[in-house]
């Protein structure tokens, strides 16, 4: 198999495995090769274009309320700007205000929980363009709330994954994830993500190291068990990437994840 053929397999397996756990397809073989350049995605949004559209959606009841509120920074203004736009069931807006809210309170706390509301949001956007700028304002957040707590490194994972999973500059969240790695081996989410990443890129040998030894201290975690899987398939080892297969449908326990995985292995 050639080696796009092959990037595509992986990227189709890592989505499988992120519908079910992340909500959080990853990007396509293309976009994952371009981004490991480390440049942002093209096709920038700034947040005018954002709020002209969201506006479209609107009934005039909710324009109205909201005109009334446009350009106002109290609290309560910005306050009742993120409910109404939530009413809406316009997630972006709604949390870009949030955001602005937590910038003028200016807290570790405020700011990291006004980061996960673009986290959500970005994981399961489809629009490339839309996904980077979310992902950008849950990285100004967390990088704000990193320089009033360096040592908060549950908020420098996300960062480091708001880049490699959302902007695009993927080798500075790799470098930010490795520091995080090298300072604390055990670390799930910055190992889960070095290993995904590496698997994504094809550096099999890399993953199956990390994910093997973080798999020591968490033996039951089936995000590094599948990776783990997609690596040693990778290296052609199928009798591995099998029997760690289905070891992770027995811990995950989901018929529909099961059916996935069994029509999976069947393609080996």
């Amino acid at each position: 198999m050639k080696k796009p053929q092959i990037i595509l397999v992986i990227g189709a397996a890592i989505l499988l495995f992120s519908l079910y756990y992340w909500g959080n397809p990853v990007p396509p073989a293309k976009t994952a090769e371009q981004n490991m350049t480390g440049r942002p995605m093209q096709r920038k949004l700034d947040f005018e274009q954002i709020k002209m559209n969201a506006f479209t959606k609107l009934d005039s009841a909710k324009v109205t309320a909201i005109r009334a509120l446009d350009g106002k920074t109290d609290v309560a203004s910005l306050t009742a700007l993120s409910d109404l736009w939530a009413e809406a069931k316009q997630g972006t807006m709604s949390a870009k205000y949030k955001a602005d809210l937590a910038k003028l309170e200016n807290t570790e706390k405020s700011l990291t929980f006004a980061s996960q509301y673009f986290i959500d949001l970005y994981t399961i956007e489809q629009d490339t363009a839309l996904k980077v700028w979310q992902a950008a304002q849950a990285a100004e957040l967390l990088e704000k709330a990193v320089a009033i707590n360096s040592s908060n490194i549950a908020a420098k994972v996300k960062l480091a994954q708001s880049y490699t999973d959302g902007t695009g500059e993927t080798m500075k969240g790799v470098l930010m994830l490795r520091e995080v790695a090298q300072a604390d081996p055990s670390n799930l989410a910055a190992g889960i993500t070095l290993g995904r990443l590496a698997v994504q890129s094809g550096q099999f040998d890399k993953a199956i190291t990390r994910l093997e030894k973080l798999l020591i201290a968490h033996p039951k975690n089936t995000e590094a068990m599948y990776f783990l899987a997609e690596s040693y398939k990778g290296q052609g080892n199928t009798a591995k990437a099998k029997e760690l297969f289905n070891e992770c449908k027995k811990i995950v326990n989901n018929p529909n994840f099961t059916k996935e995985i069994d029509d999976y292995i069947k393609t080996f």
